[in-house]
């Protein structure tokens, strides 16, 4: 993993600053996107023996508790 160079800090948080609110909830959605898809990948290769479906629920019931994710995917 890389290290996040200091020196960009005030860089970043003028450019975010720049941005249009428009664009900034654009911007979290895509790296809120990113995240899920990337954690959700991170449990495939953990959990291989699961299908899609078993996948999703247990990755919800990781997330957000096990109780909802039975609610979300009930039986599955």
């Amino acid at each position: 993993m890389r290290e996040l160079d200091e020196s960009l800090h005030p860089i970043q948080l003028e450019i975010f600053r720049n941005m249009s609110p428009e664009k900034r909830l654009r911007l979290s959605g895509e790296l809120s996107r990113a995240t899920w898809n990337r954690a959700l990948e991170g449990v495939r290769r953990a959990r291989p023996e699961l299908d899609e479906a078993q996948l999703l629920k247990y990755f919800v019931g990781l997330v957000y508790g096990h109780d909802l994710a039975e609610q979300v995917y009930p039986g599955r």
